[in-house]
């Protein structure tokens, strides 16, 4: 298991490095076309787009990664469940599209503050429903334990989107428009091309029945992931609610950046979630995952003690003294997603299927972060945001590990 996830984890970490490295390129490039306000404006629309993919689709495509992994060669069953739940993803944000489009107006001032926006509140619905479709089809990717075509297509639309947004951008200075038609068209390109290649999983009648049995799986995790979501981004929220756009657009780069971590912590996610399921019987799971949690840990404090020799050298390079609390963020950030992300090593709650204890945990965390940020962002502006989000990180992995524990121990031996 251990020389199958360290491969896998190197393919999706090294995608996540091309992905990511583009995102770093074209960041100067953001900040050169956007405005303080615009940047923020751009961070808000993301930070939405996820609660959204939550809501709109009920996790189903975590019911996609359960069920499909566990079906190992059985082609008829995966496509069985790959067919009902891609059926409910598209349809599901077509609706959206369509509901959307007919409030732009109040979209707009929800977006942007600014009712007239309603070329940007339209493209930012559109957005959401390519970035969707792209996710679905690198997950029925990973569902197969196929992390090179997962990899692949996620570093081809990062190219394709950042290559158009460049052009947009430079040559027609399009602003947030061009950025927000970049994510669609490189988003949806690649997303068409899986869909042709993985036919043989989804070109099947979706039964409904089918639906319902990925759903009852996936809909209590909507909760849960929404509690996950406040606890990360309920900075963003707050700080747009009780400071400035501004001020969420200087956030926001520290929040970007420290999304670098990401391509560790991607990487194991992507890779270790179908070896765990594939892997329940083998009585050596729990051994090899408390390797992992050790090697994770030293991998973490570099980490964090890079962020702090580097922080502010790279945002000076970046940007200008308008960034000036940017680096002090991005160190409390980077620490914060590290921690945040160790719960991917204690999957008892979901291997037991005791989505409801997640949710409460979530929901707990969640709200725990909302009132942690009306506090201190009142007292410290955007700093309070990011102790508030660490906090709030901490809180929530020792929960995770100590009801993990219970049901599928990693840290301590299982009784016979």
């Amino acid at each position: 298991m251990i020389k199958k996830f360290f491969k896998d984890s190197a393919l999706y970490t090294l995608a996540n490095l091309f992905t990511k490295g583009i995102a770093f390129v074209m960041l100067p490039i953001y900040l050169s076309y956007l405005s303080k306000e615009e940047y923020g404006v751009l961070d808000y629309i993301t930070t939405v787009g996820m609660v959204v993919a939550v809501v709109i689709t009920l996790e189903v495509a975590q019911a996609v990664i359960r069920f499909v992994a566990a079906a190992q060669d059985d082609i008829n069953i995966k496509s069985k469940y790959i067919s009902a739940s891609l059926t409910f993803c598209v349809f599901t944000y077509a609706l959206l599209v369509f509901v959307g489009h007919l409030n732009l107006e109040w979209i707009s001032e929800f977006l942007t503050e600014n009712k007239q926006d309603s070329e940007i509140a339209s493209l930012a619905i559109i957005s959401y429903f390519a970035f969707s479709i792209m996710y679905f089809t690198t997950v029925i990717y990973r569902s197969n334990l196929n992390a090179k075509s997962a990899t692949l297509s996620s570093a081809i639309a990062a190219a394709i989107t950042s290559l158009v947004t460049l052009i947009l951008l430079s040559y027609f200075d399009m602003g947030l428009t061009g950025v927000l038609l970049g994510i669609i068209i490189g988003q949806f390109s690649v997303a068409f091309y899986n869909l042709f290649l993985l036919r043989k999983f989804w070109f099947v009648k979706p039964e409904f029945s089918t639906l319902i049995e990925m759903l009852r799986f996936s809909t209590p995790l909507v909760v849960s992931s929404l509690g996950v979501i406040f606890a990360t981004f309920a900075d963003r929220f707050m700080i747009k609610e009780m400071l400035s756009l501004s001020d969420l657009g200087e956030y926001s780069l520290a929040a970007r950046l420290s999304t670098g971590v990401v391509l560790l912590t991607i990487g194991f996610q992507s890779a270790l979630a179908p070896l765990i399921y594939s892997r329940l019987e083998d009585p050596n799971t729990p051994k090899s995952l408390r390797k992992l949690v050790s090697y994770y840990l030293v991998a973490a404090i570099v980490f964090i003690a890079t962020s702090f020799l580097l922080a502010s050298p790279v945002i000076s390079l970046l940007t200008t003294e308008d960034y000036a609390k940017a680096p002090d963020v991005l160190v409390i950030l980077v620490t914060s997603v590290l921690v945040s992300s160790g719960y991917l090593f204690f999957p008892g709650l979901s291997i037991a299927k005791k989505t409801h204890i997640l949710a409460g945990i979530n929901i707990f965390t969640g709200v725990g972060n909302l009132i942690l940020n009306v506090l201190l962002i009142s007292k410290f502006g955007i700093f309070g945001a990011a102790y508030a989000t660490l906090i709030s990180a901490i809180i929530s992995l020792i929960l995770n590990m100590y009801f993990s524990e219970k049901y599928f121990p990693i840290l301590r031996k299982q009784s016979n």
